[in-house]
């Protein structure tokens, strides 16, 4: 971590074959108090991920070797992943980002771009990330356990916050895919 005088909030994971790229984007992602993780391409990404590595948001870029963005994000949608993922597009390809936002991406970047917004879209997302988490956590729980008012109580509020982040950042996304159409 950067910063040594506190936790890291999220665990990103930064999946990127330009290895000074990747690093600068991780340092940026620290800075803002996030740990980050990193891939040279979709399958080394995917088999962290299968490994049981748990990250509350991605960073992918699309074209890679082995494995491209687009490939990795439809990989872990087909597999009910559904951690939020920030694409990074660095060839203006707007059919590939139409086609990453209708997989679920949770927003795209142009290269280059400004690494401070970027890091705060993946913040945004990476709480939406942990917010669903702890919703499966507890309803899990509450699947097991009996149901108390105070436990789904727990479970109503943190749905709600999971709601309430998406479609405030929902807005944005249309806003953003109108430009590129």
């Amino acid at each position: 971590m950067a910063r040594e005088d506190r936790v890291a909030e999220h665990k990103i994971l930064v999946v990127e074959d330009d290895a000074g790229l990747r690093e600068l984007i991780c340092e940026v992602l620290m800075g803002k108090g996030m740990e980050a993780f990193q891939s040279a391409n979709g399958r080394h990404a995917l088999r962290r991920i299968h490994g049981c590595e748990r990250f509350d948001a991605i960073l992918t870029d699309i074209v890679m070797p082995e494995l491209d963005g687009l490939a990795f994000l439809r990989s872990l949608r087909e597999n009910s992943i559904h951690t939020p993922v920030v694409i990074l597009s660095g060839f203006g390809n707007k059919a590939a980002v139409l086609e990453a936002l209708r997989l679920g991406a949770y927003d795209f970047f142009e290269k280059p771009c400004d690494l401070l917004k970027l890091a705060d879209v993946v913040m945004s997302a990476a709480e939406i990330g942990a917010a669903m988490r702890q919703l499966v956590s507890a309803v899990r729980v509450s699947e097991v356990d009996e149901v108390d008012v105070k436990s789904r109580g727990e479970v109503l509020r943190t749905a709600d916050e999971v709601v309430r982040i998406a479609l405030a950042h929902a807005r944005l996304v249309i806003e953003q895919t109108k430009k590129v159409s």
